[in-house]
């Protein structure tokens, strides 16, 4: 079965990596989660034929986000991705935030998505004449140690 965007969820760890408490971040709109390799090129005299050989792995993810400071979960939510973006304390933790990006609700087994330490590049506000205030966000993988590092997640 088809799924649609609607059904899809983005959630933020509360607590440990190893005992997540997850939080639904509902104030998103779109999302887009590109998947693509880098690769190396390569061209010789001898082979007609340009080969390329996978180098790394892009996953940066553009999200919109309303905010609605009235809305106390909504609003915890801003603040956690803005803590992210504006934090310049200079410690680990540095810009970043613990996301699960996932085809559907946490809870449920065989659910999958992205799951890892993100570190929060971008931030644009947009403040349209008739529609509601948007973030633009952009998140990217953060350096971080294995075991936290963004990775494919399946829910048990």
């Amino acid at each position: 079965m088809a799924i649609v965007g609607t059904e899809c969820r983005i959630y933020r760890n509360t607590a440990t990596w190893a005992t997540p408490t997850w939080v639904e971040v509902d104030n998103i709109r779109d999302v887009n989660l590109p998947d693509e390799w880098n690769t190396a090129e390569f061209k010789t005299r001898g082979n007609t034929v340009i080969r390329h050989k996978r180098t790394t792995r892009n996953r940066s993810v553009s999200l919109q986000m309303e905010h609605d400071p009235d809305t106390a979960t909504n609003d915890a939510n801003f603040e956690a991705f803005t803590d992210a973006m504006y934090d310049e304390s200079g410690d680990a933790a540095d810009g970043t935030i613990e996301l699960a990006i996932m085809n559907g609700d946490i809870t449920v087994s065989d659910v999958q998505g992205v799951r890892g330490v993100w570190l929060v590049t971008k931030m644009d506000e947009a403040e349209p004449l008739e529609d509601a205030q948007l973030w633009d966000i952009e998140i990217k993988p953060a350096v971080v140690d294995g075991a936290n590092a963004v990775q494919w997640y399946e829910v048990p």
